[in-house]
């Protein structure tokens, strides 16, 4: 059974059902008129109503025909027990009572409806649908059917339909928290995020706690690029239920984004421990442990995955840029040669073991092989950038250095750290003005980066601007105060 049929269900028989209180205005009975017959009649129809109230569903349905036998036009004794044919699943026998309500009551929506209801239930959709669209003809204003067809229309994925319906309801005063719902689902689908989110709200203020719309709101403020009030909706979501896997992948995500590396870890370690983690769960983790600063406990897991699985380029990897981030480089450096075995013309690796030389004071070999991860991707910024640096701090080849970081910075211009390597090759060229400026640049892109602060008090004691000198280093002692050369210049 479809979800929304199955959900609809109370409230279909809530529409139809009619109370034993109410009988009266139901009724073309009137009391005073009661012949012995009637008064059999109704006293069978409120017998049923007890016994169906009870889920006495066979005497129920005992009762309504005992009704029928003595008044056999009434529609709401159709109506009442096709309902509870439907309660026993008993769909075609449901659906007769309903046709048979319709012959009595040509313009009442309720037996139609009903007979819809009842073709859905057994997934016969292009009959419903027809059915439904024909009672709208009757009364265009008939809420159940406006929700049902609706929902039967988003189902079949015709969204624009759908959307009508719903927008109709709404202009009724009809709309559900259901209908705000779909509608949301809907305008998301159209990529209208600012009415997908009017409608999710709307939802919250028929039912602050409905997880779905939470949910779904928060996927919107994703969409959007609102990944803080995203992860705010989710946390609010922990609040009403235990945490769970899909939760705990919705928070590692979007923690990873906003970089909240240590609480994406967090989460993942949780989603581990909930049972059920596979391999991928764990080299997830320890990727989560390279970014937050914790090489060595990405060792750990990464080491756990390659004991369980067969040896591969990303194990081999991983693993090596976890050693390199814990300055272990000579058990860094077989990973990083296993994963070029798998991956031959990989850049990136040829980058991490140049990187690795350098590190070992191997200028020649670290030269090498940053070279080769630049022959082989032209456009790796990372690899240009650093032996643009490299050739800088070095104080050689210093033209082609400036070359090195200007096809750097062409591909990411906005790199604070480009911009500080190419100040500090002008400085390094004696060309001081040239190279305050950039320097200065990159201090307003990362502001209270030590290195880039000190490139500056070198620049401006290379101007003769002691003034402007000592004030910078006083400002990288208020960032560290153990800088050893901030202490030394600030005392002396």
């Amino acid at each position: 059974m479809y979800g929304f049929v199955r959900s609809a269900f109370a409230s279909v028989v809530a529409i139809v059902i009619i109370p034993a209180v109410a009988w009266s205005g139901t009724f073309r009975w009137q009391a005073a008129q009661i012949d012995q017959d009637r008064a059999k009649g109704l006293t069978s129809y409120m017998s049923a109503l007890l016994h169906e109230n009870d889920g006495e569903l066979g005497e129920a349905i005992k009762q309504y025909k005992e009704a029928l036998r003595f008044s056999p036009n009434e529609v709401p004794i159709y109506l009442n027990l096709g309902v509870v044919y439907l309660k026993k699943q008993s769909y075609r026998e449901a659906r007769r009572i309903f046709a048979k309500a319709m012959y009595y009551s040509h313009n009442d929506p309720r037996p139609r409806f009903l007979l819809a209801f009842a073709y859905l239930l057994e997934n016969h959709q292009g009959v419903a649908q027809h059915l439904f669209e024909r009672n709208l003809e009757i009364d265009a204003t008939h809420l159940p059917t406006l929700s049902m067809l609706g929902d039967l229309y988003l189902l079949k994925k015709k969204d624009a339909q759908a959307q009508a319906i719903y927008e109709k309801m709404i202009s009724l005063d009809g709309a559900t928290s259901r209908v705000y719902y779909n509608l949301g689902v809907i305008y998301l689908n159209q990529n209208k995020l600012e009415e997908a989110r009017e409608n999710f709200q709307h939802v919250l203020q028929y039912n602050p706690q409905s997880l779905r719309s939470l949910m779904a709101l928060a996927s919107v403020y994703n969409l959007k690029g609102n990944i803080q009030e995203a992860i705010r909706l989710y946390e609010d979501i922990l609040l009403l239920v235990p945490p769970n896997r899909v939760i705990s992948n919705e928070l590692v995500y979007l923690y990873e984004q906003a970089g909240q590396y240590d609480k994406a870890k967090d989460f993942q370690e949780r989603l581990i421990n909930m049972g059920g983690a596979t391999l991928q769960d764990y080299f997830k983790l320890g990727i989560l442990c390279l970014r937050s600063g914790k090489p060595k406990e990405a060792v750990k897991h990464f080491r756990f995955v390659r004991e369980k699985s067969e040896p591969g380029y990303e194990s081999a990897l991983f693993l090596g840029l976890a050693y390199e981030a814990a300055a272990l480089y000579d058990e860094a450096m077989p990973y990083f040669e296993e994963a070029l075995s798998f991956s031959p013309e990989d850049d990136l690796v040829f980058l991490r073991i140049g990187i690795i030389y350098d590190q070992r004071g191997m200028l020649k070999k670290a030269e090498k092989y940053i070279r080769q991860a630049i022959k082989i991707n032209p456009n790796n910024d990372v690899a240009l950038n650093y032996l643009a640096y490299t050739f800088a701090e070095k104080e050689i080849k210093l033209d082609e250095a400036e070359d090195l970081i200007q096809r750097a910075l062409k591909i990411d211009p906005d790199n604070g750290a480009y911009v500080d390597t190419l100040g500090w090759v002008y400085f390094q060229k004696k060309k001081y003005k040239k190279a305050l400026e950039y320097l200065l640049i990159a201090n307003e892109k990362i502001p209270g980066d030590v290195e880039i602060l000190s490139h500056i008090a070198k620049c401006y004691e290379s101007l003769h601007n002691k003034k402007k000198a000592l004030e910078t280093w006083k400002v990288i002692l208020t960032i560290d105060s153990n800088h050893p050369e901030a202490k030394s210049k600030v005392s002396s």
